[in-house]
């Protein structure tokens, strides 16, 4: 990312490739998603063909030998398969933008379209094929989907490396200090996928480019789509130039300034013809939340279950390692800002205990026992949670709650950033979206604070139970090793 000054009084066609060079424009390489997109299509297509083709060679039904049979249950199974890949927007590129995976879309879909397809096919003649034997294909099938899509992200997570990318945006704004700022955003949430190509103030602005300059960058195809930030300001300038980006083959978004609207998340919407940035959404309807609660119950009893043993014998070795009791019980926020007693397996001395939260755990701290430290580094501390849970106090995925007294650089975390609270709308949870990004452990700055809530508002704003199961199955994995866990 590079920022040029350039003079008011620039010739009104500059040169070209050379031109672009001297007003530093990044000559970025950047890897086109289409090859991709249909590759994986055509991988896809044939997976859901080649289901009903094998289910049928492999059966003993004299039905086999039916050539318009397997063609329609091949048709049907295809159509099916892009009928769910559409509601999934499995092929939209803006997903891995945007930093959204494609294995948990993919993974809904697969099970989703095959099982559509197998019953309706194959319900009429049940001597097509054991049901072992659907099933076995049809994962099989599911496989093949998620082994292509597991390549593909290896692949391009190697490119990234190696300085491509997917997305080249110029960014223009009404000073060069804004755009710095949104073009250093962009790129840090990206995690390399978008680099951006330059950033410069709007033309008319004192060391803003002319516009024949933003039209070489067009035509000379070093720039895939134009922002235009903090536009409130110079609603003249950004008026001015938008007739002449009109003209041009080149996407153009608005980018309005959510941390001055204290908005930790935002998604765009259209209300008529009127663009709008929506920043709350409402709590989920009644269905919705009875199926979270559903969930929610469900998962805690069967947890509860397959984990009483080891209840039993943590709880043996906390009274054992030190005296005290064996459960911690500490104030949390939750829904709406109540509070609630949040219940965790003691692993401090007792008398060292912090239930106001006045100092925040760090390594080797010396307030944790030798049992406290190996319940921490495996969370094992958080299974008595489960019975917040069953009290609907928490849910299983959820924003994690904090302490009633934490504080950050000596401040009260609402104090230290406006729309901290955003994160209430929801009941805290065991686990969630930020807990398996990374976003886990002590907060020690504006900034660490800054993303976890923005991982929280978007899991607000994108929950679903699929979400929730994914979530849950990254913090099974999580639980073999997590270096942010001490």
């Amino acid at each position: 990312m590079l920022l040029h000054r350039l003079p008011l009084d620039q010739p009104e066609h500059c040169g070209r490739s050379s031109g672009l060079e001297s007003y530093g424009i990044s000559n970025v390489p950047r890897l086109s998603l289409r090859p991709w997109f249909a590759t994986i299509l055509s991988l896809d297509l044939a997976a859901a063909a080649a289901l009903p083709m094998a289910i049928d060679a492999l059966s003993a039904s004299p039905m086999r030998h039916d050539a318009w049979r397997v063609l329609a249950a091949v048709a049907a199974s295809i159509a099916v398969w892009l009928l769910a890949a559409h509601q999934q927007r499995l092929y939209d590129g803006s997903r891995i933008l945007s930093g959204r995976g494609t294995l948990l879309p993919a993974l809904a879909t697969a099970v989703t379209s095959f099982s559509l397809m197998l019953l309706p096919i194959f319900a009429a003649a049940p001597e097509v094929g054991a049901a072992g034997l659907q099933l076995l294909l049809a994962g099989a099938a599911i496989a093949s989907v998620l082994v292509s899509r597991m390549v593909w992200q290896a692949c391009l997570r190697a490119a990234l490396r190696r300085g491509r990318c997917l997305d080249r945006p110029l960014v223009l704004a009404g000073s060069a200090a804004a755009a710095r700022g949104v073009a250093a955003s962009i790129e840090d949430a990206s995690n390399g996928a978008i680099r951006v190509a330059a950033s410069v103030p709007l033309p008319g602005i004192y060391g803003g480019p002319s516009f024949a300059w933003i039209e070489d960058a067009v035509r000379e195809k070093q720039v895939d789509r134009v922002l235009i930030a903090d536009f409130e300001h110079v609603s003249a300038a950004c008026s001015a130039i938008m007739p002449w980006l009109m003209r041009l083959a080149v996407d153009v978004a608005l980018v309005p300034d959510s941390r001055a609207l204290r908005a930790p998340h935002s998604r765009v919407s259209r209300i008529g013809f009127v663009p709008a940035a929506g920043v709350v959404r409402r709590p989920p309807g009644r269905a919705a939340a009875a199926a979270k609660r559903i969930e929610d119950v469900a998962v805690a009893l069967t947890a509860l279950l397959l984990t009483a043993p080891a209840l039993l014998a943590i709880s043996v070795a906390v009274k054992l390692d030190s005296p005290g009791p064996v459960l911690f019980r500490q104030p949390r926020v939750g829904l709406n800002g109540t509070l609630f007693r949040m219940w965790k397996f003691r692993t401090m001395y007792a008398d060292m205990t912090d239930a106001a939260a006045a100092q925040q755990t760090c390594r080797n701290d010396p307030r944790v026992t030798r049992i406290g430290r190996l319940l921490r580094r495996s969370s094992l501390d958080e299974l008595p949670q489960l019975l917040n849970v069953l009290r609907g106090e928490m849910s299983i995925v959820g924003p994690r709650p904090h302490a009633v007294g934490m504080t950050v650089a000596g401040l009260p975390l609402p104090e230290l950033m406006e729309g901290y609270e955003a994160r209430h709308r929801v009941k805290p949870g065991i686990t969630g979206w930020a807990q398996v990004n990374g976003s886990r452990g002590p907060i020690e700055t504006e900034q660490q604070l800054r993303q976890r809530v923005e991982l929280d508002c978007h899991y607000i704003e994108t929950r679903s139970l699929g979400m929730d199961a994914w979530i849950m199955f990254r913090t099974a994995a999580l639980l073999a090793f997590d270096r942010h866990a001490f």
